[in-house]
């Protein structure tokens, strides 16, 4: 697999340190604290969470309630100098669910990603033994004692963890059934899942999170016993 150029690497590492401004708040931060809005042809918010879409963007931070505010208070509008409003049907509400529901799609291919890379190590037992992590997945409808062994896992190699996907999602994205925890070696696998995590800490995850009781039966390596 070729490598990428360093100029390439720099570049990018630039781009997502940059600094704007959040059209809610008035707030300025990098661009991985906050998302791009786009403008379809249509004058429809489109929520660009690659930052890929042409033309202008806006920004607002990773926060349910900041997008909630610059729909219900016409701040798209204002920001883009032309008509903007959300999808037909979509409230606020709902135009905030969207966002989150693609931000753990983003997630949940950071997580698919990494196992392709051949980054992840998978299941308690193995993160256990691993000289070094990155970054934790902790399934959010794992038992509660459970995921506080991977909490303390990544507590120890000073690693971000999340919480976000539930163990059918991470199981999915990793190609695996039953996966409830997997980390990540330190490296780019680690730093993209970062970044798409810390983006969905804003966000409530409409039951994503509901953590199984403790009793639930489960194997050494994270996967779900029976």
């Amino acid at each position: 697999m070729a490598r990428a150029n360093p100029k390439a690497r720099k570049r990018a590492a630039a781009e997502r340190t940059a600094e704007r401004t959040c059209i809610a708040t008035g707030e300025t931060a990098a661009q991985d604290a906050l998302i791009r809005f786009a403008l379809g042809p249509d004058g429809v918010i489109v929520p660009d969470l690659g930052r890929k879409l042409p033309g202008r963007g806006v920004y607002v931070r990773a926060r349910a309630d900041d997008i909630r505010r610059a729909a219900e208070k016409g701040l798209f509008a204002r920001a883009f100098g032309a008509d903007a409003r959300l999808p037909e049907g979509v409230d606020s509400a709902a135009f905030v669910g969207d966002v989150a529901a693609g931000l753990r799609r983003r997630l949940a291919s950071a997580a698919g990603l990494a196992r392709r890379a051949g980054d992840i190590v998978v299941g308690i037992d193995a993160m256990e033994k691993a000289k070094s992590l990155g970054f934790v997945f902790i399934a959010g409808d794992a038992a509660a004692r459970s995921r506080a062994a991977a909490e303390r896992i990544a507590a120890r190699h000073g690693a971000p963890a999340s919480q976000a996907l539930s163990a059918e999602r991470l199981a999915a994205a990793l190609g695996l059934d039953g996966v409830r925890f997997a980390g990540v070696k330190p490296g780019r696998s680690a730093a993209r899942a970062a970044c798409e995590a810390a983006r969905l800490v804003g966000f409530d995850f409409d039951g994503e999170k509901s953590p199984a009781p403790e009793a639930a039966p489960l194997a050494e390596d994270g996967r779900s016993g029976g």
